[in-house]
């Protein structure tokens, strides 16, 4: 599909469920970060969401899902630097 072929106003989103199935969902591309592994591999992320290390939202095309992305909190501590 290309980018001008998107009907952006049928994209929408939504919190993960510990009750989606995602079987069919993969990211069909060299998937080196192991973001397949993620979003299948024992339940990972629906695991990393109920223990509150981050939250995962699912993006549909119609009801097909497309994509998602996990929010999470973490800190990078500031050090002082010379000006």
């Amino acid at each position: 599909m290309r980018e001008g072929d998107v009907d952006f106003d049928k994209i929408t989103n939504r919190k993960l469920q510990f009750t989606d199935d995602l079987s069919g969902f993969s990211c069909d591309q060299d998937d080196r970060l192991g973001c397949d592994d993620f979003i299948h591999k024992k339940d990972e992320a629906k695991l990393y969401q109920k223990e509150r290390h981050g939250i995962t939202y699912l993006f549909f095309y119609g009801s097909d899902v497309v994509g998602y992305v996990t929010l999470a909190m973490s800190s990078i501590p500031a050090r002082p630097t010379a000006c």
